[in-house]
């Protein structure tokens, strides 16, 4: 049986990170309210690398209805 791939998966969260590394949006966009989340064996909500990469290179630029959003911080 082949095996099916997941966001935890961590060469998919790695590349994700480093292809935002090269290329860092002006803006990111979080959507925290009323979205579907993958459930199931071996599947997380957490994401602590992308939280860092907002954290250390994002502010917020807006707050609306159930989102952020971030732009990317001067300098960076």
């Amino acid at each position: 049986r082949q095996r099916q791939m997941c966001i935890r998966d961590r060469g998919y969260r790695e590349s994700f990170i480093d292809e935002l590394l090269d290329a860092p949006p002006r803006f990111m966009v979080d959507v925290y309210t009323r979205k579907p989340w993958v459930s199931g064996i071996d599947t997380t909500r957490a994401f602590p690398e992308l939280r860092q990469l907002l954290d250390e290179g994002y502010v917020l630029a807006h707050e609306g209805d159930g989102y952020y959003i971030f732009e990317r911080a001067h300098g960076r």
